[in-house]
């Protein structure tokens, strides 16, 4: 059952009784949970979509389609990456592996004679 369900089931029983102070206190709890849940799921979201968007350089496109957050570039990360579906710790790790294997390549380019 999702937190909009448990809730509107938990209002309705405690509209059928008097409303006392608790079942009062046991309502404004349960919907500042629902508020930070919300919030939390949107400010994850925003993040996958600057973790997405951020991490390409020009270097990769994304799909974003039908809803959809996903980078396709095997060559560059290894694998392709679905950004709405990973969990944020893996993205990250994602994110900085390649970032340090390009930075060996560079610095490798560098240290060549000319």
């Amino acid at each position: 059952m999702k937190t909009n369900e448990r809730l509107a089931l938990i209002k309705s029983l405690v509209n059928e009784q008097e409303a006392d102070g608790d079942k009062i206190w046991l309502i404004a709890q349960l919907e500042g949970a629902e508020a930070r849940n919300q919030t939390a799921e949107s400010d994850q979201a925003r993040v996958r979509e600057y973790l997405a968007f951020s991490h390409a350089d020009g270097k990769c496109n994304i799909y974003a389609d039908d809803g959809e957050l996903q980078c396709g570039n095997i060559g560059r990360h290894g694998r392709a990456i679905d950004f709405r579906r990973e969990p944020i710790g893996d993205l990250l790790d994602i994110i900085i592996q390649t970032r340090v294997r390009e930075y060996a390549v560079f610095r490798a380019d560098q240290e060549q004679p000319a």
